[in-house]
């Protein structure tokens, strides 16, 4: 019997964390406590992860960059712990998993911890490429929803060409990386070739990444050009069960202006346009767990889709406004159901939120 279908005990969730400095790893941990959940972590000795978890709910990662050693640990993890749900704290998490789960295929231990991946992620075949932000846009278009034009990028070249093509102003973005990091916005097709030059890594990076076997991470080295959308930045973070979105949190992203990276503050109010798409998309995707979308909303109204975080962001945490999103998740038997949202701000980034 796997521990998922022990209905009468509290919950019992796995917070995966790769990154050894990550403050919302402790917020995660509070929630989903809060949530009505006993929480473990799995993460490197000294990770901020641990600081919230008593001794014994600690799991520790002997690599955060060698994944069979990553595998093996949370496979063992997986054993001691037998958790119902293994949530990724990360991007690189994120990836980690879908690098895994087509391994997952011979031992009792392995076929286990899949079976635990597929209660909390949803249908897992093909899963580390359905969560990419191509995928997610492709599957965006197949449901109706409006998307930006991408084209793929190999060279200077082609990014001054592309950016012509999208009316002189666009992104130049990785296909995959984190918080806006790998995201620049080019105001004209000279500034494109710059962008691609500063997005393109050396060969010799790719070689000592290969090297070091730390290439499978979330930083792509793919780039693409992306149409610029004007409009309002604005982001969901949903908990779903196979295909069905339990609830769902939307908000206006605060940052500053043309910035391309993670929001300092959220004005949390209902967006309508916005939780409809991310249902079609959870339903599109099959997805279970914590997912969170990232849209541009255009002036007549209409959600444009961005891309997906196929795990919780720091947007799911304040339970003070009433929207708990680990109790309707864990515990949905104890959650009250949903507030109405009225505009509260919640800062992420104290020291820079007056920037937005």
């Amino acid at each position: 019997m796997t521990s998922h279908n022990r209905a009468l005990q509290r919950p019992r969730v796995l917070l995966m964390c790769l990154d050894t400095r990550s403050p919302t790893a402790p917020r995660f941990l509070n929630a989903f406590a809060e949530g009505g959940a006993d929480v473990f972590s799995l993460a490197r000795p000294k990770a901020l992860a641990h600081a919230e978890v008593p001794a014994a709910n600690r799991a520790f990662l002997r690599s955060s960059s060698q994944l069979f050693l990553i595998r093996r640990d949370l496979i063992a993890a997986h054993a001691r712990v037998a958790p119902d749900w293994i949530v990724p704290c990360n991007e690189n998490g994120v990836v980690a998993l879908g690098r895994i789960i087509p391994t997952l295929t011979r031992t009792p231990a392995a076929l286990a911890l899949r079976d635990t991946l597929a209660h909390t992620l949803g249908r897992l075949d093909d899963w580390d490429r359905r969560v990419t932000k191509p995928a997610i846009l492709a599957l965006a278009r197949q449901l109706g929803l409006a998307t930006p034009r991408t084209i793929p990028l190999t060279s200077p070249a082609q990014a001054q060409a592309a950016c012509q093509e999208l009316g002189g102003s666009c992104v130049i973005k990785c296909a995959s990386g984190t918080a806006g990091q790998a995201t620049l916005v080019a105001r004209s097709p000279q500034d494109a070739a710059k962008a691609y030059r500063a997005l393109k890594p050396r060969p010799l990076v790719r070689l000592a990444e290969a090297l070091l076997g730390i290439g499978w991470r979330a930083w792509s080295h793919e780039i693409e050009a992306q149409e610029l959308i004007e409009g309002a930045p604005v982001m969901s973070c949903a908990v779903a069960r196979d295909g069905r979105q339990v609830h769902v949190l939307t908000a206006e992203a605060l940052k500053p202006p043309m910035s391309t990276g993670a929001a300092l503050a959220a004005r949390y109010c209902d967006l309508p346009a916005v939780a409809e798409a991310t249902a079609k998309l959870i339903a599109g995707m099959e997805a279970s767990g914590f997912l969170s979308f990232d849209f541009m909303l255009k002036s007549d109204g209409v959600p444009v889709v961005l891309e997906c975080n196929a795990r919780p962001t720091k947007m799911m945490t304040p339970a003070a406004l009433g929207r708990d999103l680990s109790q309707a998740l864990f515990a949905p038997q104890h959650w009250s159901g949903p507030h109405p949202l009225g505009g509260d701000v919640v800062t992420f980034h104290p020291g820079l939120a007056a920037q937005a």
